[in-house]
């Protein structure tokens, strides 16, 4: 009974640090181009935004100008 109840606060205890995180990742792309072919170049820029829930944790920018 001992060997259940460690085995089970282990588990718990791994639940908890693990933070707790059922909620999924979603990642969000973007791209823009913008052509200013009279100034002489293309902008290329695509945007990656990661969120869980409402919440926005990273913006990761590849920009191209040709």
């Amino acid at each position: 009974m001992k060997k259940i109840l460690s085995l089970l606060i282990v588990f718990a205890a791994l639940f908890l640090l693990s933070g707790c995180s059922l909620a999924k990742t979603k990642i969000t792309k973007c791209t823009l181009t913008s052509d200013q072919s009279a100034s002489g170049y293309v902008l290329d820029s695509t945007y990656e935004i990661y969120s869980k829930g409402d919440v926005v944790y990273k913006v990761s920018t590849k920009e191209v100008v040709t």
